[in-house]
C-alpha cells in the first residue's frame, strides 16, 4: 500500500492540481514550469521519505496488481530499479497499431533476453519503482539528455547496481495517436539514444553484455536504416521489384514474439491485423533516427537539441543483426541454465523461462526458413535478377545468413577489444 502519492503539478492548465487534491493526494506545483519531466520529478525528490519510489506518467494505468509486482524484485539490496511490461491504453489509429506491435514484440523476446543476462536495455520513465536512497546519490533524474530513464539505467549499471524486468508487472501509458505527435515522440528517442551513446561510450565497456546490445544496436540503427531507405529502393528499380521483400524478410522476428503475447492476451487478431503498421513505423522511424543522428553529430546542433529536449522514455526496435544477436542468446539460455544448476545446488533450472524463449527463437528461425525459401523460388522464376539458376537458391538464402553472421561477430569482436583496451588503459594508469 503506498504511504503517499505524490503529483507534480507542472504549470498545467486542465484543473489536475484541483481535481488530485479533491482525491486526497499530495500535489506539489512549482513556481513555473520546470520544462521537462525529469526537472519536475526531481522538484518532488527532497519531499519523499519513504525507501521506495514509483515514478509513473500522468496518462499511465495500472494493471491492478502491477506495483505488488514491481515489489517482489526488490530482494537484494543493489537492486534499485525495477520496470514492468509496457501496453499501449489505446490501439485504434495507425500508429497507435505500429506502437502495439512493437512493444508486444520487444517486451516478449528482447526484453526478457536483456532479464536474463540482467541488463534490461532501459527501465522505462512511464512506470518504474527506485529505491530512494539511490535517486538521491545520483541527484535523481538526469536533464543531461532527452532520455533520462536510459540515462537513469545505463548510470547504475556503472556503479555496481542491479536493474530488473518484471513481465507481469503491466502498465498502460497513451501512446501518440497521429503522425504529428509520433514524429514528435521517435525524435526525442533517436536523439536521447544518441545522446546516451555519447555520454556513456566510456563507461559501458565495462558492462558485459550491455556494450554488445548498444553496439549491435547503433549499427542495426544507422545502417539498416540506410538499407531501409535506399539500398532495397535502388536494387527494386534497378534490378528487380522482387527486392522490395528485402522489407518483409524479418518478419518472423516481428510476428513470432508479438503473436505469441497476443494470444495469451487473447488478442490474437488486434496483433496479426496490426503487423502493417509497425512495418511503417519502422520505415518512419529510419528516416528520423538518421537525420537525429546527423544532428547529433553537429556539435552546435546537439546543444541546441539537449537543452531544449523533453525527456521520455526510449526505445528502439531490435532486427537486423540486432535480431539474430538475440537469437544467439536465446540459444544459450538452456546451457547457461544447465551449467548453473549442475555448478550451483542453489539454483534451480528454470523450465518456463527456458522452453517459453527457445520456443520463441525455434519458431523465428523456421519462419526465417519458409520466408528463404518462397523468396529463393520467386527469384528462381525472376530472369531479370543477373544470378545463375545453378546458384540462385544458395545466393539468395545462404549468403544473406553469412553475411550476417559475420558483420555480428566483427561487431562483437570490436567492442571486446575497445573494452580490453581501455580496461589496460585504466590499470596503467592507476
Amino acid at each position: 500500500m503506498a504511504q503517499e502519492i505524490i503529483v507534480i503539478d507542472d504549470g498545467s492548465t486542465d484543473h489536475t492540481a484541483e481535481i488530485c487534491r479533491s482525491l486526497g493526494v499530495t500535489v506539489i506545483s512549482p513556481a513555473k514550469n520546470t520544462g521537462s519531466k525529469a526537472g519536475a520529478q526531481n522538484y518532488a525528490l527532497d519531499q519523499i521519505q519513504t525507501p521506495f519510489t514509483l515514478a509513473i506518467d500522468a496518462d499511465t494505468t495500472l494493471k491492478n496488481d502491477a506495483i505488488e509486482k514491481l515489489y517482489t524484485a526488490m530482494t537484494e539490496d543493489d537492486v534499485v530499479d525495477v520496470c514492468g511490461f509496457v501496453i499501449p491504453q489505446y490501439v485504434n489509429t495507425l500508429w497507435e497499431r505500429g506502437r502495439y506491435v512493437e512493444y508486444l514484440m520487444a517486451f516478449t523476446f528482447y526484453k526478457e533476453i536483456q532479464s536474463y543476462y540482467e541488463k534490461p536495455l532501459i527501465s522505462s520513465g512511464c512506470f518504474s519503482l527506485f529505491r530512494t536512497d539511490y535517486l538521491k546519490q545520483i541527484g535523481g533524474w538526469s536533464l543531461r539528455t532527452m532520455a533520462e530513464d536510459m540515462d537513469l539505467t545505463w548510470t547504475a549499471y556503472q556503479l555496481g547496481k542491479k536493474v530488473r524486468f518484471v513481465a507481469d508487472a503491466i502498465c498502460y501509458p497513451i501512446e501518440p495517436h497521429n503522425f504529428h505527435f509520433m514524429h514528435k515522440q521517435l525524435k526525442r528517442w533517436a536523439h536521447g539514444f544518441i545522446q546516451n551513446v555519447r555520454l556513456h561510450r566510456q563507461g559501458i565497456l565495462h558492462v558485459p553484455f550491455l556494450r554488445s546490445i548498444v553496439s549491435v544496436m547503433c549499427w542495426d540503427a544507422s545502417v539498416a536504416s540506410i538499407f531501409y531507405l535506399f539500398v532495397i529502393p535502388i536494387l527494386a528499380v534497378t534490378m528487380s521489384p522482387l527486392f522490395l521483400l528485402g522489407y518483409l524478410i524479418d518478419l518472423p522476428m516481428v510476428a513470432v514474439p508479438t503473436l505469441v503475447k497476443a494470444y495469451s492476451r487473447d488478442e490474437t487478431w488486434k496483433a496479426l491485423t496490426s503487423i502493417p503498421a509497425f512495418m511503417v513505423l519502422r520505415v518512419v522511424n529510419s528516416v528520423i533516427f538518421l537525420k537525429a543522428l546527423v544532428k547529433e553529430l553537429i556539435p552546435k546542433r546537439h546543444s541546441q537539441l539537449t537543452k531544449k529536449g523533453i525527456k521520455m522514455n526510449v526505445g528502439l526496435p531490435g532486427a537486423g543483426i540486432g535480431g539474430l544477436y538475440y537469437l544467439i542468446c536465446a540459444a544459450v539460455i538452456p546451457f547457461k541454465e544447465l551449467y548453473l544448476t549442475l555448478t550451483n545446488t542453489e539454483h534451480r533450472f528454470r523450465y518456463r523461462l527456458v522452453l517459453t524463449q527457445l520456443g520463441i527463437a525455434s519458431t523465428i528461425i523456421f519462419g526465417f526458413i519458409l520466408i528463404y525459401q518462397l523468396v529463393n523460388r520467386l527469384f528462381d522464376t525472376d530472369v531479370s535478377v543477373p544470378i545463375s539458376t545453378e546458384t540462385n537458391g544458395f545466393a539468395v538464402s545462404l549468403y544473406p545468413i553469412i553475411i550476417s553472421l559475420a558483420l555480428l561477430l566483427v561487431i562483437l569482436i570490436i567492442v571486446e577489444l575497445c573494452a580490453f583496451i581501455q580496461k589496460k588503459k585504466r590499470r596503467f594508469k592507476k
